[in-house]
């Protein structure tokens, strides 16, 4: 059995190897003029991230991102996880041209498919279904697939794509502890000569607040008052408020220029300037002037350890104004005497900033966990929505149409020479 078991994982091991392949050559079939480029080039390119694995069968389907019209370009696909199974595909397209649409074929472990494929020029969108029968069971699902064949201008204009995007947005980390109000109260303790003890006598800490009131069967024969005494107790939960007007973008994107030839860069938040290749030649060089988002409204997160949950803003905004009022008050009357109508004002601010409190921590119970990371006194979240760039794009005279400025999907490239 343990042998078995060793045998199937090298061979579901060489399946993934094979993936991989798939994706590190993916780029080299892309578009016909790629196929020289050198390491340099190909180092600016990342593959996606392997594959998850279950405990049933599973398949992944693949076709490059940008195609070339009238060239074979190649889709990939795979299934695993079961010892000894049927497959069956059948594949949908409007605009894509398979060697074949429907396949059934018994497999043991894995199984691998590459077909060729023809596209129209523009966007071009297949549908991928199938059927895996494994062990007596049915496992079925769908596939939908997508890749860019740039319509080709004529001599003298250009066209831009970006793809494979990395996006992501960085907030300041802004936590504040969210912790629970106790409130006791007793008659105020004095010394010999009627002075009250300090906060930490009255209140078992210095962290704490302390008010005193009036309170005539509180009479030792010096000051009539009670104390009341407001302790924060720690929850173990922090908040904290992401406003995207307070925050920075981190990128990186694959940039196609495609006229008479096929130029490609990879800009990057991480460098001011990347360089731009045709056929494996330097040919000029990529910058981005600027960034933006459209995503404009603040979130909020609630990190308990290392846990993070992204949270309803209106929680997050009632549990903070409700924080803000009653901290006011509690820094306004500290360890001094208020009168009953000041006291009844800060117990009702208690009361309402504890069910906030109670509101926001028990929201994590309905939130799954936030895709969102700490990074040293940051915090970064995948970007809801593709970023907004302003490329400058410069080419050296021999490959130059002259100045131009395309636009893709909301971002500007500027095409100088």
């Amino acid at each position: 059995m343990r042998q078995q078991t060793s045998l199937e994982f090298l061979i579901i091991a060489g399946a993934i190897s094979l993936l991989v392949l798939f994706s590190i050559t993916q780029y080299g079939t892309e578009i016909k003029h790629y196929s020289t480029l050198p390491e340099s080039y190909f180092a600016n390119y990342t593959t996606g991230p392997n594959p998850t694995y279950h405990q049933k069968p599973y398949l992944e389907a693949s076709m490059p991102p940008v195609s070339t019209q009238d060239y074979q370009n190649t889709l990939y696909v795979a299934a695993y996880g079961c010892s000894n199974g049927t497959i069956s595909i059948s594949l949908n397209s409007s605009s894509i041209t398979f060697s074949t649409y429907n396949i059934t074929e018994n497999f043991y472990n894995v199984w691998t498919y590459l077909d060729n494929f023809t596209t129209s020029g523009g966007l071009n969108k297949a549908r991928l279904k199938y059927s895996i029968a494994c062990n007596g069971s049915i496992y079925n699902g769908s596939e939908y697939l997508s890749t860019e064949a740039p319509k080709y201008p004529g001599t003298g204009s250009y066209a831009a794509y970006i793809t494979k995007r990395n996006e992501s947005t960085i907030y300041n980390s802004q936590e504040q502890e969210v912790p629970y109000l106790y409130v006791s109260s007793h008659c105020t303790f004095e010394d010999f000569f009627y002075n009250p003890y300090p906060i930490n006598a009255q209140c078992g800490s210095y962290d704490a607040w302390q008010y005193r009131v009036s309170l005539t069967y509180c009479s030792y024969g010096g000051v009539q008052t009670e104390t009341i005494c407001v302790n924060p107790q720690g929850t173990g939960y922090n908040a904290s408020i992401l406003n995207p007007y307070q925050s920075s973008y981190e990128y990186s994107a694959n940039i196609t220029i495609v006229g008479a030839h096929a130029f490609n860069s990879r800009i990057s938040s991480a460098n001011k300037s990347s360089p731009m290749y045709y056929s494996g030649i330097l040919v000029g060089n990529t910058s981005v002037e600027n960034v933006t988002s459209s995503q404009t409204s603040p979130a909020a997160l609630l990190i308990h350890g290392e846990n993070m949950y992204l949270i309803n803003y209106t929680y997050a905004s009632e549990y903070e104004q409700a924080r803000s009022n009653l901290f006011r008050l509690l820094e306004q009357y500290n360890s001094s005497w208020v009168s009953p109508g000041i006291s009844s004002e800060i117990q009702q601010d208690v009361s309402e900033y504890n069910y906030y409190e109670g509101q926001l921590v028990s929201a994590t119970d309905n939130n799954t966990l936030s895709v969102c990371k700490k990074e040293g006194s940051s915090i970064s979240c995948p970007a809801e929505y593709p970023f907004y760039y302003l490329i400058n794009a410069t080419l050296i005279q021999q490959y130059s149409y002259g100045n131009q400025t395309l636009s893709y999907a909301g971002s500007v490239i500027r095409v100088f020479s």
